[in-house]
């Protein structure tokens, strides 16, 4: 197991309650059997055991000039650990993050990490899609275009608004909950979103995500409960059959959003 010293830049716990805590630190050890292990991220719970747990996310071997830029339009983990709690303060259904840092370590490079509370048993939207009765895959899908027609009506773009980016709580029916994550790249704005080119790109893919699942009558259905009359739920579905991803159109409409939304900030600080 390796160790790793995080520097912790604002928490909503005290970290002296953990093993490993101190005033503005956090030594964890990194388990050998992670939750998720890639080149560039890492997820793990910490303690290793107990009932009341942390899941740590951690961005790694971030290079020097991605690292520089960081420092300009902001880091990750702080970007989701605010819209977590922009969310969470508008009683929207989302994990509930507490705290985030960034640091270096000579085996994990530059990183930056956030931290969430566990939600035991909990597993994502994707993974047990399948398995569901087609009526309640289509009502958990509707109920997850309400939320994110909530998140816009409170200014916050999703940015991969995807199943695998919801978590669903164990039970049947109504007794399931489920809570929105993965928001590393959100922006969040001053006004309504919705009807706007953020919104739409939401839209897109969040109807992308889920059509295999509930067909294209549980789509308008779940977009009729986002709040769309039947020609704007006609203007998504064509734009999803015309919509062609490529790398560089994603990050052309990141690179706008991210202007849009420090303008809106901008401009409700001035009004």
């Amino acid at each position: 197991m390796s160790r790793l010293h995080i520097p912790v830049r604002e928490s909503h716990l005290a970290l002296s309650s953990l093993p490993g805590g101190s005033p503005g630190w956090l030594v964890v050890e990194v388990p050998p059997d992670p939750l998720k292990d890639e080149y560039d991220t890492l997820i793990f719970p910490w303690p290793p055991e107990g009932e009341s747990r942390l899941i740590l996310k951690i961005y790694r071997r971030i290079g020097i000039l991605h690292w520089m830029r960081k420092h300009i339009v902001g880091f990750r983990a702080r970007r989701e650990f605010r819209t977590l709690g922009v969310l969470r303060a508008a009683s929207i259904d989302c994990c509930e993050a507490m705290f985030w840092g960034i640091g270096h370590s000579p085996e994990h490079g530059r990183f930056e990490v956030l931290a969430t509370r566990e939600i035991p048993g909990a597993v994502t939207l994707e993974e047990i899609a399948r398995s569901l009765a087609p009526r309640e895959r289509a009502e958990l899908v509707a109920r997850l275009f309400e939320q994110l027609a909530r998140m816009h009506r409170r200014g916050v773009y999703h940015g991969a608004p995807y199943l695998a980016n919801v978590l669903v709580t164990l039970g049947e029916g109504s007794s399931r909950r489920f809570f929105i994550l993965d928001l590393e790249k959100s922006i969040c704005f001053s006004r309504d979103i919705r009807g706007s080119r953020m919104a739409s790109f939401d839209l897109l893919n969040i109807v992308n995500s889920t059509r295999r699942y509930v067909g294209k009558i549980g789509v308008r259905a779940a977009l009729a409960q986002y709040g769309l009359e039947a020609a704007e739920i006609q203007r998504v579905l064509d734009a999803v059959t015309a919509y062609r991803s490529s790398k560089f159109q994603r990050y052309r409409r990141r690179a706008e959003f991210l202007a849009r939304g420090v303008l809106s900030r901008v401009l409700m600080r001035r009004g």
